[in-house]
């Protein structure tokens, strides 16, 4: 009886490249959510665009209205072209 030899209990090498995979799924998972959460908060590295403007003979359908107070607040007209635009008023709309 001499003396024991301990097990070595190493993973198959298919064990490994799961692992292996496992952790860079996860390291790219929080590489991206880490650029996406600093995107949402700089958002003045994203291109700017300018509002367009619209013919104010267009025909238009009112897509929703939404007032915070009696006079300011906020409608989405869709035109037959298919654009739209979002307007903002601080005087109930009298203008």
């Amino acid at each position: 009886m001499g003396p024991e030899v301990p097990e070595v209990d190493e993973a198959p090498p298919v064990v490994r490249a799961r692992a292996r995979r496992g952790v860079s799924l996860i390291f790219v998972s929080l590489l991206v959510i880490g650029l996406a959460g600093l995107d949402f908060v700089h958002p003045s590295t994203r291109a700017e665009t300018s509002p367009v403007a619209v013919a104010a003979s267009a025909t238009y359908q009112l897509a929703a209205v939404d007032f915070v107070s009696p006079d300011t607040g906020w409608f989405a007209a869709t035109f037959d072209s298919g654009r739209f635009a979002l307007m903002h008023t601080t005087d109930a709309g009298n203008q």
